[in-house]
């Protein structure tokens, strides 16, 4: 009888053991479900601001220019990381600081307008490009003399 009651209480402290290794598992594998849940949501949240980073990479190819009045020159803008616009949601806003200088034409895409040099002066030609989400934004510019 003696050798019976050792030998359960061998088991009951072999299931105890067990017991608490499981307990610990189960603790461990939701500590790392946790961790994973997290990983995935900040990456998605980041990944919505990055989506548009490529925004950063762009460039005005001529930083300044000079014509003669009545001339024409086109104004292309480049990028660095050779993404180019493709009706993606970004918006593109050309505007001339003084169109009795130099005005803009269309250029046959969004990244590209022609100047018209109209009379003697100085302008500046520039292009905001910026997210549909509006969280990225960037200004190029180029700086039109008139002879």
């Amino acid at each position: 009888m003696i050798k019976i009651i050792k030998q359960s209480r061998v088991m009951e402290s072999g299931n105890h053991f067990k017991n608490k290794v499981s307990s610990k598992n189960q603790k461990s594998r939701g500590t790392l479900l946790l961790v994973i849940v997290l990983i995935i949501v900040i990456f998605n949240s980041c990944k919505k601001e990055d989506e548009y980073s490529y925004i950063e990479d762009y460039y005005m190819e001529k930083s300044t220019l000079t014509l003669k009045g009545g001339e024409q020159e086109e104004l292309y803008i480049g990028s660095s990381s050779g993404i180019m616009p493709s009706g993606d949601g970004t918006s593109w806003n050309w505007e001339s600081s003084n169109n009795s200088v130099a005005f803009l034409t269309d250029g046959g895409g969004l990244n590209t307008k022609y100047v018209y040099a109209a009379g003697k002066g100085t302008a500046t030609i520039t292009c905001t490009i910026s997210s549909e989400n509006g969280k990225v934004s960037k200004t190029v510019s180029c700086n039109i003399t008139v002879m």
